[in-house]
């Protein structure tokens, strides 16, 4: 793989920070964040090699939405160890699609 970094991930993930996660903060009608949005943002950050803030997110993002098989696609790939494999099974909602995973 390339090691070129695309230099608007940078943008990318500042706008969907404030997007997916200070938008549950806001008044808006649409309170929390979107597990699509969230999805999104943890690509950026394993793009950015920032794999624990992408876990983060992804986790928030399956527990709204477990039907994302991308999402657990991604997740899978950045479990590096069983005691991660572990840590994330108690940040997990229960759910049929996480004992497929699991």
């Amino acid at each position: 793989r390339a090691k070129v970094q695309n230099r608007e991930l940078i943008k990318l993930e500042d706008h969907l920070g404030k997007v997916c996660v200070e938008n549950k903060n806001s008044e808006s009608k649409q309170k929390g964040a979107d597990p699509f949005c969230m999805y999104l943002y943890a690509l950026v950050l394993k793009h950015l090699d920032r794999p624990n803030k992408a876990i983060q997110a992804l986790v928030k993002s399956v527990n709204m939405y477990p039907f994302n098989w991308s999402a657990w696609k991604l997740l899978a790939s950045l479990m590096k160890s069983k005691e991660m494999v572990a840590e994330l099974e108690a940040n997990l909602r229960e759910h049929c699609i996480k004992q497929m995973f699991l």
